[in-house]
């Protein structure tokens, strides 16, 4: 049954849903061609995402000629895009944006079973405004358009489609139907660690509730759902079994934690500011203040509205309202909202043990019972993706997947549901003030990434695979990215390999010349994972005939630069022994103003050095001086 009756009577105008469905549609496409081409990052993670797909999408095998610290599901699957349709950026990106609005459509029908037409439209607007373009970084690659990780956002939209299917299974378990289910746990498995944890745990609580209240549930269902959890492992292991050999091939189920675990993530600060848990107790009180204060409103209007009645509980609701409308446009500035993701965590860890408990209850099979299960495996998922930034909680960077279902689950239950699980009044001022709150808090968000979208117009790379970035004087990236390119790109060939220091995959991709090592990225987290001492007797026994050493600062991992770690001192020794100097690049925001600067510069200097080996035609026709 997929009523709006899927969990309390939706009073919405049944005339009012094509105009809504119309509007989402709309905002979806507005954000599709605004951010064509605007997203990305010219030097991190993106590019690692687009040289992968490529290299194995030309033959070369994950893990032994491409490094990963993921599970290989997301990033074969961009491969086989780019088989079917040629590598380029306009490829992935297209794809990614079909998927936002494959993600929307299921987002909507999710919450449609679990909370009406209403949550549906709440659910998808937050989607669409919050997360799936998101842009509140200097880096756009926090979103679900151009992500850091294609893994966080198929395995997210894995786990969204584990929900659907747990809701399907309640109504009419099949065995197919259960393989379907357990299909998606299995695939999302290969992905990132937290997005396992999450899709397992959503599982679990699902296969607990169908026990007790769906006893139609035979064996050949179980069985078929276990199959389905397995098979993918199985497939993958195969897969790897001739090109890795058995023990490799064997662990592969498992390569994501394997990573997690080497990289040894609590002893980096990033890691640790980005979790909370570098100033724990500070943020404890600021996660408990801010749920508390949040609770503290919704019971002061439900208390409110309890002790009026009639015209009065009219006029004092019209006032409220409009007050809180004209605050929020007056203080607008004023009010944090990039910081309403703190109290998250105690909101959803209460909403699950409420979801849990009224779903294990007995109940009728009526049609205001079948929000129960979705509710609260959807609520077990949220819960188990915050466990990364528990003390920290943030709709953008890693926030924009690991939040993303908590903050939906949020907002659909205090704007549609708490009303109708009050126990006296209407609930209309908690209802008022929640959708107030979505709208205002979505707009910012929105606004938000629309300025930055706006900002970037400045095109680098070449024509099929060109990118607007941000102009100089905001990115001076953009500058010595650019002449890096042009540099290379006229003397393609004369080499045939290229490593970039730390980190700039995107240089690779846009030369389609590849890294004589494994190693994409030399940051941190892969020095952690892989050992720089076998990443640099790698390189030495394999050197690339170029390499390009882009400023990349290092202060959240504990150094001011990457050649000031210890294999960053080691490598620059060596390409100085070994190595000639071919062009130096170095530019300053400054340098090009030209006005008034409405915005916070991300990189206020950048320098890219270029290196050719010494007894390659790079550097035997250089010039006695290297430009620059």
């Amino acid at each position: 049954m997929t009523t709006d009756g899927a969990g309390p009577r939706d009073g919405g105008s049944n005339g009012l849903r094509p105009l809504v469905i119309v509007g989402l549609v709309a905002l979806y496409a507005l954000l599709a061609v605004v951010s064509w081409r605007r997203s990305g990052d010219l030097l991190i993670d993106w590019g690692r995402e687009l040289y992968t797909a490529w290299r194995l999408s030309e033959g070369d095998v994950l893990y032994r000629d491409v490094a990963s610290l993921f599970g290989p599901l997301a990033s074969y699957l961009n491969a086989a895009l780019f088989w079917v349709f040629g590598p380029s950026i306009g490829v992935l990106q297209a794809a990614n944006i079909v998927g936002i609005g494959l993600l929307s459509i299921l987002l909507y029908d999710v919450f449609r079973r679990m909370s009406g037409h209403t949550g549906g439209a709440i659910a998808t607007f937050l989607f669409l405004c919050v997360f799936a373009f998101a842009y509140m970084t200097e880096a756009g690659i926090y979103n679900f358009s151009t992500p850091y990780s294609h893994d966080a956002t198929v395995g997210l939209g894995l786990c969204v489609i584990l929900v659907w299917m747990l809701i399907q299974i309640e109504r009419s378990p099949t065995p197919l139907r259960g393989l379907g289910t357990g299909l998606t746990c299995g695939l999302a498995w290969l992905t990132k660690p937290e997005i396992a944890v999450g899709a397992a745990a959503t599982l679990g609580a699902g296969a607990i509730l169908l026990t007790r209240h769906s006893p139609r549930l035979g064996a050949r269902v179980w069985l078929a759902m276990l199959l389905g959890v397995l098979l993918p492992s199985v497939l993958a292991t195969l897969a790897f079994l001739a090109p890795l050999g058995l023990e490799r091939a064997l662990a592969i189920p498992g390569e994501a934690f394997r990573s997690a675990l080497a990289a040894k993530a609590w002893d980096m600060p990033f890691y640790r500011a980005v979790s909370g848990f570098d100033r724990p107790w500070h943020n404890l009180t600021i996660v408990s203040v801010s749920a508390i204060s949040f609770a503290a409103v919704l019971t002061g209007l439900e208390l409110l509205e309890r002790r009026l009645h009639g015209r009065a509980r009219q006029v004092t609701g019209m006032v409220l309202l409009t007050g809180g409308a004209v605050s929020m446009v007056v203080l607008h500035d004023e009010i944090p909202w990039l910081e309403a993701a703190r109290p998250l965590p105690v909101l959803t860890a209460a909403l699950c043990v409420f979801t849990l408990a009224r779903a294990w209850a007995p109940h009728d099979k009526t049609r205001a019972d079948e929000s129960r299960l979705g509710l609260a495996c959807w609520s077990v998922l949220s819960l188990a993706l915050l466990w990364k930034v528990v003390l920290l909680a943030r709709f953008y960077h890693f926030g924009f997947y690991l939040t993303l279902p908590a903050t939906l689950l949020v907002g659909v239950v205090f704007a549609y549901h708490l009303p109708h699980w009050l126990p006296s009044s209407s609930g209309q001022f908690v209802k008022s003030f929640a959708i107030l709150f979505i709208g205002a808090f979505a707009a910012t968000a929105l606004g938000i990434g629309l300025r930055q979208y706006r900002a970037r117009s400045f095109e680098v790379g070449p024509d099929g695979d060109r990118m607007r970035v941000f102009q100089p004087f905001i990115d001076p990236r953009a500058v010595t990215v650019a002449e890096a390119l042009d540099f290379l790109d006229s003397r393609t060939q004369e080499f045939s390999t290229v490593l970039v220091l730390p980190e700039g995959a995107m240089l690779n991709f846009w030369l389609r010349r590849s890294t004589p090592t494994p190693h994409l990225s030399l940051m941190p987290p892969e020095m952690a994972r892989h050992g720089e001492e076998t990443v640099r007797q790698a390189l030495l026994e394999s050197p690339p005939d170029v390499i390009v050493l882009a400023e990349r600062r290092l202060r959240d991992y504990g150094a001011k630069e990457f050649s000031m770690t210890q294999l960053g001192e080691s490598l620059v020794r060596w390409i100085q022994t070994d190595y000639c100097l071919l062009k130096r690049v170095r530019a300053r925001a400054r340098d090009y103003e030209t006005g008034v600067v409405t915005r916070s510069v991300a990189h206020p200097t950048h320098y890219i050095e270029i290196f050719g080996r010494k007894e390659s035609r790079l550097c035997v026709r250089r010039t006695s001086h290297p430009s620059g």
